[in-house]
């Protein structure tokens, strides 16, 4: 796999070094009770892939307290992980331990794949084009703004969040937001890119013209546009964001804003959790590829001969010489319903069909209660509920009152 050396560190590689270094003693105390048994050690971390959680975050396979997360969401920097939702994609930084798949995100840089108008929709396939960008649904997408594909109409602005497919294939949408009115005439694109010129890209596949755009690094106070990078920021390989105005007639996008320095730092020794697709590419009995990182097998070779282009897996392991030495493997069926968590406040309750915790539309009518009943449901109530994508909204299996 070809890795550039322009993917540098992600927002906030720097702020999380900062974070270890103040915050040892909290992390490597003795067990709480009196035991005196000491916790699983934690070690510097990275975590990438779609949102199971919040509150604390899951994120491939983990769980990341979240209390105190610094969130660059798009290129909007100091949000909170209050405004995160589920289903959208992320590469967090932070620390865990490895024994209890479980530690604290300092920093989280999420990342939605295109923002634009939808060109063409097929619901009875569960696919639609965003700009020119093949997406998949499935029965764990996310959806806000319709119930479900078939509210869809070509011209609708869409936001995708997802995972990418194997290379021509697309994303994989793992949420989809769809702006009515659109907050903006911009679209936005996230990607490698793959050509470079004089006064042009290609990213994504779309052609983007840079005669009037400004270009920032993604620094520890968000994207930084003075002093610029210039054009010299941009060569095949970077991952950038571009936002700017997309010519139905030509395909391509007159760029404003291009922010790069969004790909995580993953760094030698580091516990790494991360989810994605198999790529078309060095796929053997020791060794595959996910969209920007290559494992090595070895402790895991029965998982291992079952993968192939296309599989859905869920990875942990230790990086060694840019490589990720896996530790452990999961494989996910096409056919796997993603179970969701969220806990928090009830907020804009109307009935237990219809309320929010964490931004979240939620239906418990058919969930299992405990610690109350479904009568307990109001503004206010901390809960942590469990469920499943449905139309629109979450469906709840479990509630269970905190307070």
């Amino acid at each position: 796999m070809n890795k550039s050396p322009q993917i540098v560190a992600s927002l906030f590689a720097a702020a999380a070094l900062l974070a270890l270094a103040g915050c040892g003693g909290a992390d490597t105390k003795t067990g709480s009770g009196g035991t005196g048994d000491a916790p699983p050690p934690v070690e510097p971390t990275v975590a990438s892939g779609a949102l199971t959680g919040l509150g604390p975050l899951g994120l491939a396979g983990a769980s990341f307290d979240d209390s105190t997360t610094q969130v660059l969401l798009n290129i909007n920097a100091g949000a909170s992980a209050n405004q995160l939702r589920l289903g959208m994609t992320a590469n967090t930084n932070g620390t865990a331990s490895s024994a209890t798949a479980s530690g604290r995100a300092f920093g989280a840089v999420v990342q939605s794949l295109v923002l634009g108008p939808a060109t063409s929709v097929d619901a009875a396939a569960n696919r639609l084009t965003v700009l020119s960008i093949a997406v998949r649904v499935d029965q764990n997408t996310l959806l806000a703004g319709v119930n479900s594909l078939a509210e869809l109409r070509v011209g609708d602005v869409v936001e995708v969040f997802g995972l990418a497919l194997p290379t021509g294939q697309g994303v994989l949408a793992t949420r989809l937001i769809v702006h009515k009115p659109a907050s903006s005439a911009n679209v936005e694109v996230l990607g490698v890119i793959s050509q470079v010129g004089a006064t042009s890209l290609v990213l994504q596949g779309i052609p983007v013209n840079l005669a009037n755009t400004r270009i920032g690094t993604t620094g520890t106070t968000g994207v930084v546009f003075s002093p610029s990078p210039g054009t010299a920021a941009l060569a095949a390989g970077v991952l950038a964001r571009v936002i700017g105005v997309y010519d139905t007639a030509t395909g391509g996008l007159n760029a404003t804003t291009i922010a790069t320095s969004l790909a995580p730092a993953r760094v030698e020794g580091e516990l790494v959790f991360i989810e994605g697709f198999v790529r078309g590419n060095a796929v053997d009995a020791t060794r595959f590829s996910l969209p920007d990182l290559d494992i090595e097998t070895g402790s895991v070779p029965a998982v291992a001969g079952s993968i192939v282009t296309g599989t859905r897996v869920r990875v942990r392991g230790k990086m060694q010489m840019g490589v990720l030495k896996a530790e452990a493997i999961d494989i996910i069926a096409p056919s796997a319903r993603t179970e969701f968590m969220v806990a928090g406040e009830v907020a804009a309750f109307t009935s237990a069909a219809l309320f929010e915790v964490r931004g979240e539309l939620i239906d418990a009518t058919l969930a299992t209660f405990s610690s109350g009943t479904i009568g307990n449901l109001a503004t206010g109530r901390r809960v942590r509920v469990k469920g499943f994508a449905g139309p629109g909204r979450l469906v709840a299996s479990e509630v269970l009152f905190v307070n």
